[in-house]
């Protein structure tokens, strides 16, 4: 079961390569499943691995915002960056939180 580790807001810029498309406010929640055990064939046990999973929500825009599969980049007030892409069903993240670099 998922579990709810961190959730950031903010406001920020959303950008496609160094070109600005638009102000935004955010919302992100990051989610990770916890360690399960599980058995193998040889009787033992064996762990698997940690999976995160990043929720991005854009509450509010100063533009619309395309959703024809093109790599963006939210930049957060804090100058770390998440890639993206928004599709007609909602935002596919891709990668985990770059730190602000600097």
């Amino acid at each position: 079961m998922a579990k709810l580790i961190q959730r950031l807001q903010g406001q920020g810029r959303v950008l496609s390569g160094s070109l600005f498309i638009a102000d935004v406010q955010y919302s992100i929640e990051i989610y990770e499943d916890s360690d399960r055990t599980t058995g193998n064939l040889s009787g033992g046990s064996s762990v698997l691995p940690v999976v995160r999973r990043i929720q991005l929500r854009i509450t509010k825009s100063s533009a619309p915002i395309r959703s024809d599969g093109a790599t963006l980049t939210l930049q957060m007030s804090d100058g770390s960056t998440l890639d993206f892409v928004k599709q007609p069903h909602g935002i596919d993240v891709l990668g985990p939180i770059q730190p602000a670099s600097g």
